[in-house]
């Protein structure tokens, strides 16, 4: 049947290209609409809990945070030039 159906209409490659890129996107947005509805499954049950209630930071704390990623920042950042003028 399929061999017919070539003969028939002698596809050229870029035909030929189109059908395998639409089979590739078909099985692409299917797998997409599975794991949209594992999506949706997954927060219909996360709904079903109460909120957390909300961390309220003062300026204080909010500026001791990002000292402290800041600072680590610092150090991976002075490790890693150590690292490469090492190599």
């Amino acid at each position: 049947m399929e061999s017919s159906l070539l003969l028939r209409f002698q596809p050229v490659a870029s035909d030929l290209r189109r059908v395998v890129s639409a089979m590739k996107l078909s099985s692409n947005l299917e797998r997409m609409g599975d794991q949209a509805v594992s999506i949706a499954r997954k927060a219909r049950k996360l709904n079903q809990h109460p909120a957390l209630p909300e961390v309220g930071l003062d300026r204080a704390d909010a500026r001791a945070v990002h000292e402290d990623v800041q600072g680590q920042r610092r150090r991976l950042c002075a490790r890693r030039r150590r690292a490469r003028a090492g190599d």
